[in-house]
């Protein structure tokens, strides 16, 4: 099971997907985005 991490900064959302829910597991993906960009979302394709 993987897990997604979120944190939302004063200026940015940063995110990661990890492949377990456990201290030390591999980062599968990861990336940020500018809060004032986040309406653009739901609007473009992401990685």
């Amino acid at each position: 099971m993987t897990f997604l991490a979120l944190d939302v900064g004063n200026t940015r959302l940063k995110w990661a997907q990890y492949a377990a829910p456990v201290a030390g597991s591999a980062v599968l993906a990861q990336g940020a985005v500018f809060l004032e960009n986040i309406d653009k979302l739901a609007d473009e394709e992401w990685c």
